[in-house]
């Protein structure tokens, strides 16, 4: 089942096709099949299924196309995230939309381990101490209306995944084209 229209970005032309795979006793796998028709894939297990399912809403929702899935649809390799380099010894640089992607999905996971949405203002305040502490600026388009339209498209992602069975697979086109409308309870403007 494909959810949501693929399309390439006008700026970068990235778009992929994200494959998550339901397996036997928690595992799963994930594949990205690029625009130019190259995939990159992984095994997993289940946690980053969810995690990477609101990688897609928050990158989606607030735009974001230099983060975790818009460098894999650049070319970038699943498994080359994290990884050190051998001649520094550190991590790479990464553009800070994938930072901001990360400290949001981090702080959104709290969200589902409490099992209760945190108010707006606390996960803002929450985000902005983890990038204020990597001297980070916070992302302007992170507003209540934006993670209001990041938690109604993980929900209606997760729904999709929880209801597969083994064996079978999620199909979600990244960028999500999301409907032009106002999101949540008021609009931003």
């Amino acid at each position: 089942m494909l959810r949501g229209k693929k399309r390439s970005d006008s700026a970068t032309g990235a778009a992929v096709e994200i494959r998550l795979r339901k397996r036997q006793h928690g595992a799963t796998s994930i594949a990205c099949r690029r625009d130019d028709g190259s995939i990159t894939w992984q095994r997993s297990v289940s946690y980053f299924a969810r995690h990477d399912l609101l990688h897609v809403a928050v990158e989606s929702v607030l735009g974001f196309r230099n983060a975790f899935f818009g460098m894999v649809a650049a070319g970038r390799d699943i498994n080359d995230f994290g990884t050190v380099d051998a001649q520094t010894g550190r991590k790479e640089s990464l553009p800070l939309e994938a930072y901001w992607a990360e400290h949001i999905v981090g702080i959104l996971q709290l969200d589902d381990a409490r099992r209760e949405r945190m108010p707006f203002v606390e996960c803002q305040q929450l985000v902005r101490a983890g990038l204020t502490a990597q001297d980070l600026p916070m992302p302007e388009g992170f507003t209540e209306g934006a993670l209001f339209g990041v938690r109604e498209q993980f929900a209606a992602l997760d729904a999709q995944w929880c209801a597969l069975l083994s064996g079978e697979t999620l199909s979600v086109a990244f960028p999500v084209c999301l409907p032009q409308t106002e999101t949540g309870p008021t609009a931003d403007r």
